[in-house]
Order: C-alpha cells, then structure tokens, then sequence
C-alpha cells in the first residue's frame, strides 16, 4: 500500500457539486465513461426510489499538500441496486498517486459490517489494495474479472431503439421491457446474481435508465437493461431463440436509448465470456480491465456455490 499518509476523508457530494465532477471526469474519457453516466444519471434525476446512489469524494485535511481533490477525483459511489442493497464502486484517481492516507479514509468509508460486494473495481486497484484489504479482514470472496467495452455516441445514435421485423415467419418486436411480473420474474429467474431484493430495483431500472427486449409473439426472447452502475447489463437470449443475433439486436437499440438520454454506452463482461463478442460485434471497443467482488455473507450457501462455479 501507498507510503506518505496525509490526513483526509471521503466527504458526500451535494447535487450543486455534480456538475463541477462531470467536468473533472470529461477530462478522463473514456475510462472514466462509466462515472461519467452515474453521475449524469443524477443529475438529470434519473435515479429514482428504491434505487440509492450516493457519491463521496476523497478531500485532503493538510492544507500544506498541493492536492487538488478536483483534478483527478478519487470517487465512491454508495448504491442499492439491483446486485446488492449495499454496492461499492470505486474510481481511484488515474495520475495522482495513491498514498495510505487515501485508502484508511477509504476503509473507514465503508461500513464492512453489513453485506456488500465491490463493483468495476480496476485491476490495479484491486491488486495493490482492495484485495489486501479484504484479506486483511477475513473476509471470503469471489473475484470476476472483466473487460469493459464502450460504444462512440454518435454510432449508438445511428442505431434504431424500436421496431418490428420478421424473422423466419415470426414476428419480432424490439421494444422497452414491459412493466410485468412476469418479464422481470423471467429475468431474474435467468440472472445469476438475483438477490431478495432485486425485483423492486429491476422494475425501478427499466422505467427510468431504459431497457430493451425482443418479443416474439409474444413471448421475452431476448433483453438487456441500463443499470444504475452506468452500464448495460443483465443481456440475455432464451435458449430457443439464441443463433439469431438477437443479443446484438437488443445491445445496440439499448445503446441508442442510452445515448439518447445524454449517456455513454459502456458494458462489462467476464473475461472470455460470450457476450464479449456480443460487445464487440455491437460495435464497442475495449477500454479497460475491471473486477466484481462478491463478498461471501452477501448470499445463501446455495448461491455462493451456484456464483463461485461461474467462470
């Protein structure tokens, strides 16, 4: 871990704060895309109950250091979202470097009595720090690697969002996903990460970030939904409609609605995962490695054994 403690915090972002960030993350496009579009996300209000995002900013107390907390912001954003009730999403400064002071301010922001697991953490980060960390502490995990793909706007806003078509006689519907019980139990059936809680936040996520699936008459063949975490997520093709390039399809009407709303559109996959070529075939190029840490305390025996059988 980093030597030169200095004393300092993570303090919570007001609403008149965000914008002055959106400036300081613009300079860091486009790994910084994915704090770009959570904080967009609030300012245009997009981020509604029972969903929760809150951000903190790491400020330095020694007024003898030249440290400037707005040049390259070492971020946390807070969330209750649709993988957890308690989510951490780090954005370590890029160029500043990372002193002690900075990560036992950042220890000290989380509360690691309650059930939490840590989303898009960077490599680096993880490796010199966060896993240190959660060893230190005892705390079980799991680790998955992913690689990060983003998508230029202007090609997002060339896309189509809605529309039918036929495919092999069947008509084909892309639309938003219908606010139903049985869509969203049909996505989190589908879901390995499908918490108690999930069903709220889902239904919450598709009104208001956007959502795209395919419907074949008339029945969910394939979907995606913009996520809270700045990314498009949850993409899945049922078994009997996949080889269609349905995954494609929905990825790319899901990246117009998000470049619509004034967002970025970003993905993250596992690493050799197929939805990688999913990405790639939707036009996105690779921008960054980062990894989802789930934390063991956060699900049943049964999950945790279902999630750490995942590669």
């Amino acid at each position: 871990m980093g030597s030169n403690r200095t004393s300092g915090k993570f303090r919570k972002l007001g609403e008149e704060e965000l914008p002055k960030l959106e400036s300081a993350l613009m300079k860091y496009l486009p790994k910084s895309s994915q704090f770009l579009n959570i904080v967009r996300q609030k300012i245009l209000q997009l981020i509604k109950e029972p969903t929760i995002s809150d951000l903190f900013l790491y400020e330095d107390d020694d007024e003898t250091q030249d440290f400037d907390e707005w040049a390259d912001p070492f971020i946390v954003c807070v969330q209750n979202n649709i993988h957890s009730e308690y989510c951490i999403l780090p954005r370590p400064p890029e160029l500043i470097p990372i002193n002690s002071g900075m990560m036992q301010s950042f220890e000290e922001l989380i509360d690691w009595d309650r059930t939490h697991i840590f989303g898009s953490v960077p490599q680096t980060f993880l490796d010199s720090y966060l896993r240190p960390m959660l060893e230190k502490r005892g705390i079980q995990y799991k680790d998955f690697p992913c690689d990060a793909h983003v998508l230029d706007v202007d090609t997002a806003l060339n896309y189509e969002k809605e529309y039918t078509y036929q495919d092999n006689g069947i008509s084909m519907r892309v639309s938003s996903i219908r606010q139903i019980d049985a869509d969203f139990d049909q996505i989190l059936q589908n879901w390995a990460w499908t918490l108690p809680h999930s069903k709220g936040i889902l239904s919450a996520t598709t009104r208001n970030l956007g959502s795209v699936g395919v419907y074949a008459n008339p029945n969910l063949a394939s979907y995606a939904v913009h996520s809270p975490v700045g990314l498009l997520q949850v993409l899945h093709t049922e078994d009997a409609f996949r080889r269609r390039g349905l995954g494609i399809i929905v990825m790319k009407a899901l990246a117009r609605k998000v470049a619509d709303l004034g967002l970025i559109p970003r993905a993250e996959c596992i690493v050799d995962n197929a939805s990688r070529q999913v990405q790639l075939k939707a036009g996105m190029v690779f921008v960054d490695r980062t990894n989802w840490i789930l934390c063991r305390q956060e699900y049943d025996v049964k999950k945790w054994n279902k999630m750490n059988s995942i590669e």
